[in-house]
């Protein structure tokens, strides 16, 4: 399957598949949760009303449902993480679309 006939990682079906392939866990009680709802993602987007021009700066992007849809936007973009695993995955999903993002820990 080639990258654009994949879901948006926002789906319930692409989240699962990516922490399967990467086996990742999270625990919801150190608040980690997923939004698997395309809808509200791109209503958030939509909401900071960024532009081509704009930085973003995102704080704990987990798998990266937000930063898929910012990166539709914004293609430049710093991400703030702990956990390297989820390194692989990044660079994997976004090299394509983000054409400056940067991995922080």
């Amino acid at each position: 399957m080639s990258d654009n006939e994949r879901p948006e990682i926002g789906s319930g079906t692409r989240t699962k598949a990516i922490m399967e392939t990467y086996g990742l866990t999270f625990k919801k009680s150190l608040g980690q949760n997923f939004l698997t709802d395309l809808n509200v993602l791109k209503k958030i987007v939509t909401a900071a009303d960024v532009t081509a021009d704009d930085d973003v700066i995102e704080i704990g992007p987990g798998i990266g449902a937000l930063t898929e849809q910012l990166a539709k936007k914004c293609p430049s973009s710093i991400g703030f993480r702990d956990r390297r695993k989820i390194d692989s995955c990044f660079r994997r999903n976004f090299s394509r679309l983000c054409q400056h993002y940067s991995f922080t820990w």
